[in-house]
């Protein structure tokens, strides 16, 4: 398959908006420290104003995604193209 717009890899390092406790949390256990995260995946175009949406996998003979990411544009540091990949 060769990439082309439609298919770009980007590396993404971001701060989780959601890295806590999925459960009853007393306020002095809060986790407080931020958890810098690092998502490399094909960039979906979804026209989302607040999000850039990330797919680890996509189905190019049903145009379908999978373990699809939606990472808040507030919560990016940085994100880059990842050149040298085989097309």
């Amino acid at each position: 398959m060769k990439r082309t717009a439609k298919h770009r890899v980007v590396h993404v390092r971001w701060v989780d908006a959601y890295g806590d406790a999925d459960q009853w949390t007393s306020r002095a256990d809060l986790d407080t420290d931020d958890r810098i995260i690092d998502t490399i995946g094909i960039l979906i175009d979804t026209s989302r104003a607040w999000y850039v949406t990330l797919a680890l996998s996509m189905d190019t003979a049903t145009d379908s995604f999978g373990s699809v990411i939606h990472i808040p544009h507030r919560c990016i540091i940085k994100w880059t193209e990842v050149d040298g990949l085989a097309a």
